[in-house]
């Protein structure tokens, strides 16, 4: 180990005195965060997770929601081809055609026939938990007499019961 001495030319137990400028070295001097600082950049990563987390959980919900969205079209049209076909609607996934490749993640599908006395030919629905709470996540796709259809989006609360369309998730 090296020690320098003053200019007087005492020894200077490891310190090294400046040259003039005012720069000092001590071989015991230690580099690292205060507790203050520590603290400090501790609160900004609580705040930023406070923000971010939240965010990020919204988008992947919205994003597991196309898959039900494109389900449910995919389904419109294969509907379309077997009425073509048939000249009735099924509410048979497999009897139209529908096999999705890759499998559906997220929701179940499934499909009700309208009794033809009533303003519905079909309703298309898709059921799934997207956040891990009791509600579940419901699109249903309807398919009226008057060849208009109508894309809906719900909650069914506790995940049981009837679809409500003025969720607050």
């Amino acid at each position: 180990m090296k020690t320098y001495s003053s200019a007087s030319g005492s020894p200077s137990c490891g310190k090294r005195r400046g040259d003039g400028m005012g720069t000092r070295f001590r071989l015991s001097d230690q580099t690292g965060l205060t507790l203050g600082e520590l603290v400090i950049a501790v609160a900004v990563l609580a705040i930023m997770s406070a923000i971010v987390i939240p965010a990020f959980l919204n988008f992947t919900k919205k994003a597991k929601m196309v898959e039900a969205e494109k389900a449910l079209h995919e389904i419109q049209k294969l509907q379309g081809i077997y009425y073509n076909e048939t000249d009735t609607y099924s509410d048979h996934l497999a009897a139209i055609g529908f096999f999705p490749i890759p499998s559906l993640r997220y929701y179940t599908i499934t499909i009700e026939l309208g009794n033809g006395k009533g303003q519905s030919l079909y309703e298309a629905t898709a059921k799934g938990n997207l956040d891990g709470d009791t509600d579940l996540d419901a699109w249903v796709l309807e398919m009226r007499e008057d060849g208009t259809t109508e894309l809906k989006h719900g909650c069914i609360a506790g995940g049981q019961g009837t679809i409500t369309y003025t969720c607050s998730e």
